[in-house]
């Protein structure tokens, strides 16, 4: 017996979807986002149905964008781009062709012909001359997104995929992150219409040698190195290395692309034909197939779908060799990885380092049971709250938008409830103690009961910020009046404050590191991380930890925009720009400098540094000198392909695992070697991941409390 093969496992999917007016046949092709199927219209007519996973038809932003989405692929209709026949937030409904995805294409039967690129390029040029007539980018071209047909390219990503790596984009910002980088978007500008034309021309190198321009898969080498075009026919080789230009400006229109490929039309092009026999055959074997389908009888309907293929295997042959790891799949300047929406984002694709510990860059993700401690309880808050703090491993404070809680962190009830807001998570300052600001005013009560037990009404009528740091009973707040911006370093036993610093003008703290004799701090405009501006440069002031007389600035590289960095109480700045790079505090001396450039940062116990990617990658760096100890990819594969996500790095109760802790959810690692633990995703949150935010973690000695951030529901986890 013969079963089709196309890389799907038909067991993953149980009963086809309820779509009236359509019969689904068989299942095609599937990502996280959505399932594509062929079905059977009422009138006899073969079409496509991509429908979203229930995962985003939950989530009210989704459905908008789902409806959005489906809106634009009515408007993008043309040449190159699929008619749309029914389009809703449930479904997106096409007519049926034969087609093979580029990568699969290029894959199985290698590079297209120069003649096959010329079309392919001037068709997908003539698209996005029309998409840019929508959308300001259209930031969707990739391999897997780009069907070869007999009749010509056909340009995809619209509906669920897009969606689902859209939702959270501001309404006017580009609607995709699938693409590749681009160097506008490595130095932090938004991208443009002459984004797509450099991805076009990644993607035809792609197409054309099976490989991308740029072997050195790192931001650095897109944004200087030269384009390596030797795989590429001759007479494409001007103009991709146009379309590949650094700067925008000296690219071409995708008019002007269209007008060289093709100075007769694509049409006239197709006329001599366009696909090598190998795909020929392939389409044809596809369509045959589709058509022998029949629909289902009534009594089958719940059935598991069909998986159409376009080959036949014995079911009794060997399984086909494992698909290429996260950074096997290297195409253009940043690598690229299927995303966690079915797309692709931007992968890190260095292996490791000369001293390197880590494991070979293509090898598997290692395995991992995936499930963590049983929880010692769940809460639900009666409203979204800021980070808890485990006090004594006795108490979980949590406060809420009207009110602040006490629950004991051995069962999860409440201990005290009190009318109370605290602006932000409040710390300990002695015996039961803990300080925190109720509206402006500081104030201190009992960790144990709620009590109140004093006020210092001296900010009042200033803006407050959360408490940067505790050091013993000393912390640092900024306070904000008329736009004149002080910090002020604060003894929580005395009640009383040591000393304060005038700050630039609307300027405030994002980060604070007090090291033995100073204090350090990284400024933003009113300490708002949304505020910073990608042209503007990061502010470092350093103050006496004493009197908070600010000392000499010190240069640390040139740090420009939303750039990551880190201060640390060991004397030492960690930023990421092209490269990640460590600072002597004091002297302003570059300690070292590596790659790759991470998007979150911890430091552990020792020497240990662990960081982590946007592509779920996790990293523990030696801070000594840079050097990789290990490198590991997310258990469960799936990617964070949107480049605004969050993702932060903590080191769990004990020291027993490191954690990342992203929007999908909290992995725990082994310090030591980088081994995958478990994976927690919660239970009982009616709020998918994309709207949850990010999860957060409060640690005692040997329990953890995990919550998201726009969620309303607590786990407490032994994990030390």
């Amino acid at each position: 017996m013969a079963t089709p093969v196309t890389g799907i496992d038909p067991a993953r999917d149980g009963a086809p979807p309820q779509v009236p007016g359509y019969t689904v046949l068989a299942r095609m092709r599937e990502s996280a986002a959505a399932v594509e199927y062929v079905a059977r219209a009422a009138d006899g007519a073969t079409v496509t149905l991509l429908v979203p996973r229930e995962r985003l038809t939950a989530s009210g932003a989704l459905r908008r964008r789902l409806r959005t989405e489906a809106d634009l692929a009515v408007r993008a209709a043309g040449p190159w781009t699929a008619p749309v026949i029914r389009a809703g937030d449930d479904c997106l409904v096409t007519p049926y062709r034969p087609a093979l995805p580029l990568d699969t294409a290029v894959t199985r039967h290698g590079p297209l012909p120069e003649h096959a690129l010329r079309i392919l390029g001037a068709a997908l040029a003539e698209a996005l001359t029309r998409l840019h007539t929508l959308v300001p980018a259209h930031q969707g071209l990739a391999p897997h997104t780009v069907r070869l047909a007999a009749d010509g390219p056909q340009l995809t990503g619209f509906g669920p995929l897009a969606a689902a790596t859209s939702v959270g984009a501001a309404g006017g910002e580009p609607r995709l992150t699938l693409g590749y980088l681009t160097p506008e978007q490595v130095a932090r500008h938004a991208p443009g219409p002459a984004s797509d034309v450099f991805v076009l021309g990644l993607l035809l190198v792609y197409a054309a040698s099976g490989s991308g321009p740029f072997p050195a898969a790192t931001p650095d080498a897109l944004a200087t190195a030269d384009a390596e075009l030797g795989g590429v026919p001759e007479g494409l080789r001007p103009l991709l290395a146009r379309c590949l230009a650094k700067d925008p400006a000296a690219r071409p229109t995708p008019a002007q692309v269209t007008a060289e490929l093709a100075p007769d039309g694509v049409p006239a092009l197709l006329a001599a034909g366009w696909l090598p026999g190998p795909v020929m055959a392939e389409l044809s074997e596809q369509a045959a197939y589709v058509m022998g389908l029949e629909a289902p009888d009534a009594a089958e309907t719940g059935r598991t779908p069909t998986v159409v293929g376009t080959r036949t295997v014995p079911e009794d042959a060997a399984p086909s060799p494992r698909g290429p790891g996260r950074r096997a799949l290297l195409i253009g300047g940043a690598g690229l990885v299927l995303g966690a929406a079915g797309g692709w984002g931007a992968a890190r694709a260095w292996g490791p380092s000369r001293k390197s510990t880590a494991p070979a860059a293509d090898a598997a993700p290692r395995a991992v049971d995936r499930t963590p401690p049983t929880a010692l309880w769940h809460y639900k808050a009666q409203d979204t709250a800021e980070p808890a703090l485990v006090w004594h491993d006795e108490i979980v404070v949590i406060p809420m938008g009207s009110h602040t809680v006490g629950l004991d962190l051995r069962t999860g009830k409440e201990r005290w409830s009190k009318p109370f807001s605290c602006v932000s998570t409040p710390v300990p300052v002695r015996g039961d103690t803990l300080a925190a600001f109720v509206g402006g005013t500081l104030t201190t009560f009992s960790a144990r009961t709620g009590t109140r037990r004093g006020t210092d009404p001296r900010y009042d009528d200033h803006l407050t910020s959360r408490f940067h740091s505790l050091d013993g009973h000393r912390t640092w707040f900024s306070i904000t009046k008329n736009q004149k911006v002080q910090l002020v370093c604060y003894d929580l036993a005395k009640s009383d404050e040591v000393w304060r610093a005038a700050l630039p003008k609307r300027l405030a703290p994002i980060d604070l590191a007090a090291t033995d004799d100073a204090v350090h701090v990284r400024l933003a405009p009113d300490g708002e991380w949304e505020l910073v501006k990608d042209k503007d440069e990061a502010v470092f002031l350093s103050f006496d930890g004493a009197t908070g007389k600010q000392r000499p600035r010190k240069s640390y590289g040139r740090l420009k925009g939303k750039r990551l960095s880190l201060l640390t109480p060991q004397g030492v700045l960690y930023t990421v720009d092209d490269w990640f790079s460590a600072y002597d505090l004091d002297s302003g001396e570059r300690l070292w400098r590596t790659l790759p450039p991470p998007r979150a940062l911890v430091r552990g116990p020792g020497d240990a540094l662990y960081a982590a990617d946007i592509t779920r990658g996790t990293y523990r760096f030696d801070s000594r000198d840079g050097t990789t100890r290990w490198d590991v990819d997310a258990a469960d594969q799936q990617i964070l392909s949107n480049d605004e996500v969050k993702v932060s790095m903590a080191v769990g109760p004990g020291g027993t695992s490191v954690l990342r802790l992203d929007t999908l959810n909290v992995t725990a690692y082994d310090p030591k070697d980088g081994t995958a633990q478990w994976v927690f995703e919660g239970v009982g949150d009616p709020y998918p991941a994309e709207s949850a935010g990010i999860w957060r973690m409060a640690r005692g000695t040997k329990t953890a409390v995990f919550s998201r951030e726009l969620a309303q529901h607590y786990f407490a986890l032994p994990i030390g």
